[in-house]
């Protein structure tokens, strides 16, 4: 418990330094609430770090990213990010994230519908499953039209 209490806090000073940087986000009110947003879900109990609807964008999935590769280890399962304007540079922050070892038993769920990835999104969303074994659900079905591609590629 104490290690947990530990882990929020390392969450919140990085998070606090991040917002300090001005080029990070286009407005200091952007950054705040999307600063807000990522802290209050990595805060939250339970195994489902979900940002759904958060418009995050890609600065903010460049946050959340480091925010991830800065902990010891991720204690989620289940990664929800639909519906929050992100492209291919927002995946491709978050790859380095999503190779991690995530919860008991890996990343089961990662949820992206709803985004404009691109077929370079879902190009560099499709290099990081390898090491996603655990994944049981991928949540692509506004993308059918790049579906295509994650497939054969």
């Amino acid at each position: 418990m104490i290690i947990a209490r530990m882990e929020r806090r390392c969450f919140l000073v990085l998070l606090h330094g991040i917002s300090n940087i001005s080029s990070w986000l286009s407005s200091s009110v952007t950054d705040a609430r999307v600063l807000k947003e990522i802290t209050w879900a990595l805060e939250k109990e339970g195994e489902e770090l979900n940002l759904a609807y958060k418009t995050i964008g890609d600065a903010g999935a460049a946050a959340l990213g480091a925010a991830l590769l800065a902990v010891p280890a991720i204690r989620f399962t289940e990664l929800s990010l639909y519906n929050n304007d992100l492209t291919a540079a927002g995946v491709a922050s978050l790859a380095p994230a999503l190779r991690r070892p995530w919860g008991d038993g890996g990343l089961k769920e990662l949820w992206v519908r709803g985004n404009p990835l691109g077929d370079a999104g879902v190009a560099a969303l499709a290099k990081a499953l390898p090491q996603l074994s655990g994944l049981q659900h991928l949540g692509l079905e506004s993308l059918l039209g790049n579906f295509k591609l994650l497939m054969e590629g």
